[in-house]
């Protein structure tokens, strides 16, 4: 079967970010300009991992159907708040700085740390 891209996916314009290990990743992360980079940069290797992981995630998944797959086989409060704080960079018309963009991205690491396949 088929699938197609749906409109939003987080991977219609670039490939999703692979890192050896975690330090390589951090470095990467640290190379990048505005909380709002890290903030998105840190989400898709988020994705990444759980992609390597069994949870039927496809590339034209939306935030939110990444979000409910996830949290239907991985058990972690900050889903829902680290996809709406995606979704206000990616889809939001307001470009500007976030004052919780920095938590978000912390709280993506530890995941990213435990997810990534060292």
């Amino acid at each position: 079967m088929e699938r197609t891209q749906a409109a939003g996916a987080i991977c219609d314009s670039a490939p999703l970010p692979r890192h050896r290990s975690y330090r390589s990743f951090r470095l990467a992360l640290a190379g990048k300009k505005t909380e709002r980079e890290k903030l998105e940069y840190s989400y898709r290797t988020l994705i990444g991992c759980f992609r390597e992981q069994p949870m039927g995630l496809f590339p034209g998944d939306t935030p939110r159907e990444i979000c409910r797959k996830v949290t239907e086989k991985l058990s972690f409060a900050e889903a829902e708040a680290i996809t709406e704080a995606f979704e206000a960079i990616r889809y939001g018309e307001k470009r500007e700085e976030k004052s919780d963009y920095p938590l978000m991205t912390r709280k993506i690491c530890e995941l990213v740390r435990k997810y990534s396949a060292e």
